[in-house]
């Protein structure tokens, strides 16, 4: 399950460690995962990123918001090494690709500078069509150059009207992308940006969600994220929990969830060092009417990075 180059550490946590007989009752079950940091120190110089960069330019972005998204993007691309693939998306109604998974180097990213600072505000918000077309520029660059991983950053103030607007089948969406390597965070963009499409794909996207309309605060903490994306531990970590008969659980948080031989398998995504993943659940146990031990099994499996 783990050994000495890759640590991994699992809790778990309760609300309350007795439950009372003759009644029926809820617990809440918090598991901890965490890689140790110390991966981190070990990795002299990152991998190559695979990285697509989303831009909402849509109507809603006027008023200085795409000019603060525009000038993050321009600073992402220029902190970039010469070996990381780009891709950058751009939507309104209509989605562009700007830039489709090259190598960022000095002809290279004079030129992605120029396209991103010719980006003006446009109609409708296709929020998910840019996205997923994001998503898409990574895959196709994971397939070309035997890349395990991609990563989606989503430059947007939400506001979502056109193409698929479901929180709920965002959700799914961004969940099986993730399953397959493909993983989204998300920038809000503006002190009133709509968060409901935007937390789903990047929770369920196992990235982070920030928010800040300084370009300079988007450029630290997105490459801040990319720099922890960079030294995975562990990928496709999943845990499945094993309840006792009649006793039921209820996820709190949005990972995936596949039933396997009668009990429930939880995908966490991939794992980087220092980095830590929480799974909540509410435990519901059935009425009990004597004192007795209740075993929960929780079982982790990954494939080393």
């Amino acid at each position: 399950m783990k050994d000495a180059k890759q640590p991994i550490r699992l809790k778990a946590r309760w609300d309350h460690h007795e439950v009372p007989t003759g009644v029926e009752n809820q617990r809440g079950l918090l598991l901890e995962i965490e890689a140790d940091e110390r991966v981190i120190a070990q990795t002299k110089e990152r991998p190559p990123l695979n990285l697509a960069i989303v831009i909402d330019r849509s109507g809603s972005m006027h008023h200085g918001r795409l000019d603060a998204a525009k000038e993050a993007a321009i600073g992402i691309v220029n902190r970039l090494k010469p070996h990381d693939h780009l891709s950058v998306v751009i939507y309104d109604d209509e989605v562009d690709v700007l830039v489709d998974g090259q190598r960022q180097g000095r002809d290279t990213r004079a030129a992605t500078v120029e396209m991103i600072q010719s980006i003006d505000t446009g109609g409708c918000t296709n929020l998910a069509g840019g996205w997923l077309r994001g998503a898409r520029c990574v895959a196709d660059v994971m397939d070309r150059e035997d890349m395990k991983t991609g990563h989606v950053i989503m430059l947007s103030d939400g506001m979502a009207n056109r193409g698929e607007t479901s929180p709920e089948a965002l959700t799914r969406l961004s969940a099986d992308l993730a399953a397959r390597g493909v993983t989204s965070s998300c920038v809000g963009i503006g002190h009133n940006y709509s968060p409901l499409q935007l937390n789903a794909i990047a929770e369920a996207g196992e990235g982070e969600v920030h928010h800040s309309s300084l370009p300079e605060e988007i450029i630290e903490v997105v490459m801040g994220e990319l720099g922890e994306v960079s030294h995975l531990v562990a990928r496709n970590f999943s845990v499945t929990i094993q309840l006792p008969y009649a006793i039921k659980a209820r996820q709190l948080t949005r990972y995936r969830t596949t039933p396997v031989d009668g009990h429930d398998e939880y995908f966490l995504g991939n794992l980087v060092g220092g980095h830590q993943r929480r799974l909540a659940l509410l435990v519901e146990f059935p009425e009990i009417e004597s004192p007795q031990a209740l075993t929960i099994k929780c079982t982790a499996n990954w494939l080393d990075a």
